[in-house]
């Protein structure tokens, strides 16, 4: 029912007369006509001396104002409650509907730790695979596999490198063909390849390229071949250092005899 209708009703009932209504019912053999009275006797209204008209006698005698202001009173108490519950209910689901957004926004996060956590795994498991696979690079045993010991064999492996680098570039470097794109750059060959080559065709290469060194030099000392081998031996395979020490002490001594006899 529209708040119109409400008003409209409740204006007519308050206007009506009040207190309880009566009625009689239509006699029709007789011609008695239905009729309704107020609560003083007054007539309100006389109806068809029908059946019908003492069903609506009765119907006019029930809905009197005050019957009529009841029941529009219970009916405002009744939209009033369920307007609060509404409300009530509303608040209730949007405070839920907060809770659950919070709910997904907490799983969300959880689920992104997950996935970190579970790259972070993937990433020590492929680190660890990496320290594995360098430790047996270096003979490491499993019991001796700490970051000291690690980095102990990349510096000797590193110092090991600009040596023999340094042997290379001091022994082996011979000119090379000019570029005739660039004809005032002097190019150089290295006659070894430590980068294409295997272990055993580098140290092929390498006992021919001392083969090819001049067995004298002016103004330099004449080192034996052998004394060289022993020097070189060492920084090419990581091993038998001891021999390494050995033909260094030779060389000074060779380079110390020389020196002497220059100064004579």
């Amino acid at each position: 029912m529209s708040d119109v209708k409400k008003a409209e009703l409740r204006r007519a009932a308050e206007a009506a007369p009040k207190g309880e209504w009566t009625f009689d019912c239509a006699v029709p053999d007789r011609h008695f006509c239905a009729q309704v009275w107020d609560s003083e006797g007054k007539d309100l209204a006389v109806l068809a001396a029908t059946e019908a008209g003492s069903y609506a006698a009765q119907h006019i005698a029930a809905a009197n104002p005050s019957a009529v202001l009841s029941l529009l009173d219970d009916y405002d108490a009744l939209l009033a409650k369920f307007d609060q519950a509404w409300k009530s209910a509303s608040s209730e689901s949007h405070a839920w509907a907060r809770e659950y957004e919070a709910r997904m926004l907490v799983m969300a996060e959880r689920d992104q730790l997950r996935a970190e956590l579970a790259a972070i795994r993937g990433q020590e498991a492929e680190d660890s695979e990496t320290v594995r696979r360098i430790c047996d690079l270096f003979g490491i045993g499993s019991k001796a596999r700490t970051q000291a010991a690690i980095m102990v064999c990349v510096e000797n492996t590193h110092k090991f490198a600009e040596m023999l680098d340094a042997i290379e570039a001091e022994f082996f470097m011979v000119p090379g063909e000019i570029d005739p794109d660039y004809p005032d750059d002097q190019p150089y060959d290295c006659l070894v390849n430590r980068w294409a080559s295997t272990k055993a065709q580098y140290v092929e290469q390498f006992r021919d390229a001392l083969r090819a060194l001049p067995p004298q030099q002016p103004d330099a000392v004449s080192v034996p071949r052998e004394l060289l081998e022993r020097l070189t031996w060492p920084v090419l395979t990581g091993s038998d250092w001891q021999t390494f020490i050995e033909a260094q002490k030779e060389l000074r001594a060779l380079l110390s005899t020389r020196q002497a006899e220059e100064g004579e």
